[in-house]
């Protein structure tokens, strides 16, 4: 296949502070809420602001599954149609600067 994108999520240690070197960091890949179109996106959605909106866990059984998946947070990483070489060197570049 050529030229498509894909979604993936991911958990950082210290999700919060990690979203900042992500917005400092990266080049490519821009940072911010969205699911992008042709350009590739990432965001932090902490765990504490969904449960503010409309997204609700009703059961202790779903509260349970939900730390098991996102604890904190997840990253929510939206791949465009970039060069996949230049996505892998931005996000090495910004890991970098993760302690």
């Amino acid at each position: 296949m050529r030229n498509f994108s894909g979604m993936l999520t991911f958990q950082m240690e210290d999700g919060p502070a990690a979203a900042q070197v992500f917005a400092d960091k990266l080049q490519i890949i821009h940072y911010a809420v969205s699911l992008g179109h042709h350009r590739s996106l990432l965001f932090y959605l902490p765990t504490a602001d969904l449960m503010k909106t409309t997204f609700r866990l009703d059961s202790q059984e779903q509260k349970d599954s939900w730390d098991l998946y996102a604890g904190k947070g997840v990253f929510r990483f939206s791949v465009g149609l970039e060069d996949a070489e230049d996505i892998i060197k931005d996000l090495e570049i910004a890991l970098e600067h993760i302690h």
